[in-house]
């Protein structure tokens, strides 16, 4: 991490004095950084002022920090600090857009936050006890970004209609067993996070979301949804990893500028719904009770990921090579006993997962697949492989072809101090 001294930046006199006041708070040397994003402990200087400080796990010491003296500010970390409430300078800060007060002990979000109207980004994630959001959250109506994971909010006021520029609500982990109405009202939101939560429908109002372009509903208990749903004709990426779902609707080819699909960990049998999503990139399959590829899946010429492993697929369908743009073809753990000639078509293919199967041998035509860089063939009773092939895996194994990806699906939004925190724990 590369600091600098701020005594060599050109601050201005009364800002210095409020820096050294600080350090005196804290205990600590405040250090110049290129991002407050990237680093655990520091401030950003632009043009001679303070536009970023960042001071997590300080404790309640923070709360004597005169806040409205650095008027320049525009982004503030207070993570981990124990607070129960924020200093009223804060209102002061005309130029703040970025607020993040994750993890702390608030009982309710103080009402200093709220006046604050220049906010374009708020982090509330892990206050446990935050139960509610008071009625003056409308009054931030430049708010771009409201993340309120692992809080216990079940309900919005309906004041949050007023926060028209809204692009993004992260509500993942908060227990919710219905969605709060108010949410349907949000029609400029473009990603809405709810994973991680006990879900058992969506309301018909949900379809009044027709910007939505992101929208994650991993691992809750939906069995069903409404038809409402499918008119979300811009949703581009729709994450429904470990719902209950048993089957498709047919308005779900309604969703056609869907390019990312997660259906991982469902009860699916019957596909046939997919068939008119012709813009896919991705399409996560895994662990459903798929037992057959259909023939329409080999027209998806955009297809560049396909996971079907964990099913009781028997048999690859020789139309499988006209899916020409694959990178990635996972078909492990299925019943599969033999692999067609037509897999030399795939000329992108990087990755082909084929462990745990009932495959003997392989045809010499996986030998021309010249981009294929992993390739997982254990746990298969093989009586023999390919000569050249052999030479191939022994080359390939120095590589570490055999080191099998750990399967995560669809990558959800990750509020920017959740991944930094991730990053710096490991």
């Amino acid at each position: 991490m590369e600091t600098k001294d701020f005594r060599n930046e050109k601050l201005s006199v009364d800002e210095i004095k409020v820096i050294e006041k600080i350090e005196s708070i804290i205990h600590e040397t405040i250090p110049v950084v290129d991002s407050i994003l990237k680093n655990p402990f520091g401030m950003k200087i632009e043009d001679g002022h303070v536009t970023g400080l960042r001071l997590n796990g300080f404790g309640e010491k923070v709360l004597a920090v005169p806040f409205d003296e650095l008027t320049s500010l525009e982004e503030l970390y207070l993570a981990t600090n124990n607070l129960k409430t924020l200093p009223e300078s804060l209102s002061s800060l005309n130029s703040l857009k970025n607020l993040v007060i994750v993890v702390n002990e608030f009982n309710f979000l103080p009402e200093v936050v709220c006046s604050i109207q220049s906010l374009e980004e708020l982090y509330l994630d892990g206050n446990l006890d935050i139960k509610s959001l008071p009625e003056s959250i409308g009054n931030l109506t430049s708010l771009k970004i409201l993340s309120l994971g692992a809080t216990r909010v079940k309900t919005l006021p309906d004041s949050i209609k007023k926060l028209t520029n809204l692009k993004t609500l992260i509500f993942n982990d908060s227990k919710l067993t219905e969605l709060p109405e108010p949410i349907c009202y949000l029609t400029s939101i473009e990603e809405l996070i709810l994973r991680w939560n006990n879900l058992t429908e969506l309301s018909e109002s949900f379809g009044n979301l027709r910007d939505l372009k992101l929208l994650d509903l991993a691992y809750n208990n939906l069995t069903s949804l409404p038809d409402g749903f499918f008119n979300l004709n811009k949703l581009e990426h729709l994450n429904l990893l470990s719902s209950d779902l048993e089957s498709l609707p047919e308005l779900f080819s309604s969703l056609t500028s869907l390019t990312t699909l997660d259906l991982i960990g469902n009860k699916l049998s019957n596909i046939d719904p997919l068939k008119g999503l012709k813009a896919l990139k991705t399409l996560y399959l895994c662990g459903n009770k798929i037992t057959e590829i259909p023939k329409w899946l080999c027209d998806m010429k955009w297809l560049e990921t396909l996971d079907l492993s964990g099913n009781n697929i028997t048999t690859i369908p020789d139309c499988i090579g006209r899916l020409i743009s694959l990178y990635e073809l996972w078909l492990s753990d299925n019943p599969i006993k033999s692999v067609p000639e037509s897999l030399k078509s795939l000329e992108r293919l990087k990755v082909l997962s084929l462990y745990k199967t009932e495959l003997t041998s392989l045809p010499e035509a996986i030998t021309s697949l010249l981009s294929l860089r992993h390739l997982h063939l254990h746990e298969n009773p093989f009586k023999s492989l390919p000569e050249p092939l052999e030479e191939w895996i022994d080359e390939l194994k120095m590589k570490g072809c055999f080191v099998s990806r750990e399967k995560t699906g669809f990558t959800p939004m990750i509020p920017p101090w959740k991944k930094d925190w991730q990053e710096d724990q490991y």
